[in-house]
């Protein structure tokens, strides 16, 4: 005797979960994937920033543009650098509510001119072994002979990337 040959029309709940289980384990690792993209942006997008607010406060140095106030617009007043420096004062570490901010002032004969430009980093990050950067007009930079590393740390990942401001000002 013949069995007879049974059609089916559809999936057995094998195949299914062997499908869903699949499909899971591509977005779960698809997600850790994207999460660890993002976080590697965050931190290059502020490092990117703080490489170039250093560059600019070192071109307005050194071209000599001086800020629109009266403290430094006069006559008899003159530019004599622009500063760098984390705001809520200067310190190593990653504590405190200031940790991922910075501003460049202005320093002239008539007085200092704050806040030409602040800046403030994501929350996650931090600005660690920062000390403030003078950039002079006479193209001099202070306040180390031997250069100047700051640190960008990302808090959740512990990554960290460096930036070297050299004895001549150059930045990389």
């Amino acid at each position: 005797m013949t069995k007879p040959v049974r059609e089916s029309k559809g999936f057995t709940i094998v195949e299914i979960l062997v499908v869903t289980v699949v499909l899971g384990i591509i977005f779960l690792v698809g997600t850790a994937s994207y999460r660890d993209f993002s976080r590697r942006q965050v931190l290059e997008s502020a490092v990117r920033q703080v490489r170039s607010d250093l560059n600019l406060a070192r071109e307005w140095a050194s071209s000599g543009r001086k800020p629109d106030d009266p403290l430094c617009t006069g006559v008899s007043e003159s530019l004599s650098a622009y500063i760098f420096e984390r705001t809520g004062g200067v310190g190593n570490g990653c504590i405190g509510a200031w940790r991922n901010n910075y501003r460049i002032n202005a320093s002239c004969t008539g007085g200092d001119v704050l806040d030409i430009k602040v800046a403030n980093l994501p929350q996650s990050l931090c600005l660690n072994n920062f000390t403030d950067i003078e950039f002079r007009t006479n193209a001099t930079y202070t306040p180390h002979s031997s250069g100047v590393d700051i640190r960008v740390n990302d808090l959740v990942t512990g990554r960290e990337v460096v930036i070297s401001v050299d004895e001549s000002g150059a930045i990389r």
